[in-house]
């Protein structure tokens, strides 16, 4: 038989897990909150610029939720991933360069221009923006310049 001091025992027991149950949810919670107001490295995270609304909320008092969700509105939380999409290459753009031959890259005014030897049409000038045979001009450099065909980049260089 369980006598009376067994039971009164189990109860407080149980009593005093759930207070430190409850303690410890309150705790995460306000961790959790606290997170997000205030940032442990603010240097990893975005510009404040851009975090904060241009006209910011005055400070909430404590416990004020609706005035912390406002704050907390302008707040950019979760950033997308940055995806550059996928180009199939399918080995034209390698084909193609192989006519292509740089000579030189010189500066005019403040621009590069690249010259550029076009087999079985000579030397061409070419500056960023423009196209050689299917290629359009990205980058032009000293010492290089980085075409494009379909996506498929290729650099010419010495």
């Amino acid at each position: 038989m369980t006598s009376r001091s067994n039971i009164d025992k189990a109860h407080r027991t149980v009593v005093r897990l759930t207070q430190v149950g409850v303690g410890l949810l309150a705790l995460s919670t306000s961790a959790v909150l606290l997170s997000a107001v205030w940032p442990l490295a603010p240097s990893l995270s975005a510009p404040q610029d851009k975090l904060q609304p241009a006209s910011a909320p005055a400070e909430a008092e404590p416990g004020d939720l609706d005035a912390l969700l406002k704050r907390l509105a302008g707040r950019a939380l979760v950033r997308p991933a940055q995806v550059q999409a996928a180009v199939k290459d399918s080995g034209a753009a390698a084909k193609l360069a192989k006519k292509l031959k740089l000579q030189g890259v010189v500066r005019m005014g403040e621009s590069w221009v690249a010259y550029v030897e076009v087999s079985e049409q000579g030397v061409k000038a070419l500056r960023k923006g423009e196209s050689v045979l299917e290629f359009v001009v990205k980058e032009v450099e000293p010492g290089k310049v980085i075409v494009s065909l379909e996506g498929v980049e290729v650099t010419l260089d010495h």
